[in-house]
């Protein structure tokens, strides 16, 4: 982090998008959730989907659903066409909760355990 951070004032080289992927995978491959999220909400230009998409599969390989929730959030601003979010929030909350769909109590009467038919 420390040599990112140096970049600009010591080496003169603004970090571009690729430079802040390559920090929020870096980050997120140890785990580092919290800390790629803010580095992301206080870049100075507008973190590109790679970045949202980065940190949303991490939230999934840990676990996070809030936290994945938020990032899938943001991706679905960036890349409104994209099924990404949606399909990683279902993993994830299958993974939490032991089942794909939300209880009954959110849906009406319905409780499905799988995937409705297509």
């Amino acid at each position: 982090m420390a040599i990112f951070l140096s970049m600009e004032g010591r080496y003169g080289v603004t970090p571009s998008n690729e430079h802040y992927a390559c920090l929020m995978d870096s980050l997120c491959r140890d785990g580092r959730l919290d800390q790629a999220l803010n580095v992301a909400e206080s870049m100075p230009c507008e973190p590109g989907s790679l970045i949202w998409e980065s940190i949303l599969h991490s939230c999934s390989i840990h676990g996070d659903l809030k936290l994945s929730e938020r990032v899938a959030e943001r991706l679905m601003e960036s890349e409104p066409e994209s099924s990404l979010p949606y399909l990683v929030l279902a993993r994830i909350n299958e993974g939490v909760n032991g089942r794909l769909w939300p209880p009954s109590s959110d849906r009406g009467t319905q409780t499905p355990t799988s995937p409705p038919p297509a």
